[in-house]
């Protein structure tokens, strides 16, 4: 390869103010390829810029007091330009995170085929806007529970694919509103798709371009899934004082209840990605377990780890604990359940026969929800299964890596 007049793609950059007044550049190359470095860094990617050789480049530097040879320029390109792919003519792929629980994604449009609706969507957003709907989703939660409460639910009949209908629906809703928070801040975002996400069915999108905004101003796009995902349970209110059916309250706690949920900070839900941004801090679920080893090596004495997190060093510890404990926990949860699953497969043959009687009656609605009763019993033994693999697949990979270096 040839080191001299080598050039990075174009790029627009934002600074972040880290511990101690330091800055930090995050370098958005594409809606999906960012990556953050110091200012040493970015003073450095500078200069490759297609019209200098390395001697040059190590001139350039000593002029603005950074002294590098040409074998550091060397290794920097090797280590940060190729391996990010943020030279000329290289094709980025992203880097899927082997620690996601989103074990299972299939792409199913581009977000931008519905960008005039997004364009709408975002005007929930607005000051006006946001007050009047908040105030609605407040009287409606108080009056479902009112509603419950009083006992005016007692004895309704459970319409399971409503349920299931209207429970997707805001589902779909909440990605729409994480997209339509990005459209408000100007950024527009990736994929839709659909997933499995432990042992649940979920919607997606693909928000790697919101790293173009500050952290302040990524909170609002985190908490707007919830707000849209709320939003359902104005009509459905309404649905439920005209049709006299109670029911419908129902549907909004449990709508509720999965909102709340989103709140879970020690999982990659919403609320982890809310309290990130809100402390300033970086993904840490790509390197939880290498913060913990730092941490145990720096308490036994091995290394001096006391500077490398600054001020938020403990937070990043206890975070990072949090995490890998949840995420056993869950990885735990998911292994009893797939096994329970296995020793009462009786259960989900008789599923599938009621199913089957279901539709052979006449009755999809019941057969569609006992479809969507058997798909969760299952899904516990399907997750186990792929988690496996990919522990599988990580293991010999690693031995492979292990034998090419000897």
């Amino acid at each position: 390869m040839d080191y001299n007049n080598i050039k990075v793609k174009d790029f627009s950059y934002r600074i972040e103010t880290m511990d101690e007044g330091q800055s930090k550049y995050v370098l958005s190359f594409s809606e999906r390829q960012h990556i953050k470095v110091s200012e040493t860094a970015k003073l450095i990617i500078d200069c490759f810029d297609g019209k200098k050789t390395l001697t040059d480049i190590v001139n350039h530097l000593k002029g603005q007091e950074v002294e590098l040879s040409e074998a550091d320029l060397i290794l920097f390109v090797d280590t940060q330009l190729v391996s990010n792919a943020v030279l000329e003519g290289m094709e980025y792929n992203a880097k899927k995170s082997s620690s996601s629980f989103m074990w299972c994604h299939l792409p199913v449009m581009k977000s931008n085929q519905l960008a005039w609706l997004f364009q709408v969507l975002k005007v929930f957003y607005t000051k006006v806007a946001a007050v009047l709907l908040l105030s609605g989703i407040v009287g409606s939660l108080i009056f479902s529970i009112y509603m419950v409460i009083s006992g005016n639910s007692a004895g309704q009949q459970v319409n399971s694919l409503m349920l299931i209908l209207l429970t997707y629906t805001s589902l779909m809703l909440h990605e729409f509103g994480h997209i339509s928070a990005a459209y408000r801040k100007g950024i527009k975002v990736g994929d839709i798709g659909v997933g499995m996400y432990m042992f649940s069915p979920v919607f997606y999108v693909d928000m790697t371009n919101t790293w173009r905004l500050g952290n302040k101003q990524r909170m609002l796009v985190d908490a707007g899934g919830m707000y849209f995902q709320l939003m359902i349970t104005i009509p459905i209110t309404m649905v439920g004082i005209v049709s006299g059916n109670s029911f419908y309250y129902l549907i909004n706690l449990f709508i509720v209840s999965l909102t709340l949920a989103n709140l879970m900070p020690f999982i990659k839900l919403d609320g982890y990605w809310i309290m990130c941004d809100f402390l300033e801090i970086n993904n840490i679920s790509t390197n939880a377990f290498q913060i913990i080893i730092s941490f145990i090596k720096a308490v036994r004495g091995d290394v001096d780890e006391n500077d490398k997190y600054g001020s938020k060093k403990r937070g990043y510890i206890m975070i990072s604990i949090i995490y890998v404990v949840s995420s056993v926990a869950v990885l735990s949860l998911g292994s009893i359940l797939a096994v329970k699953a296995i020793f009462n497969i009786d259960t989900a043959v008789v599923k599938v026969r009621q199913m089957a009687m279901y539709f052979a009656d006449g009755k999809p609605a019941d057969g569609l929800a006992q479809l969507n009763s058997t798909f969760i019993f299952l899904l516990p033994i399907m997750f186990l299964v792929i988690m496996l693999t990919k522990m599988l697949i990580g293991v010999i990979k690693g031995i492979k890596k292990q034998g090419v270096r000897k």
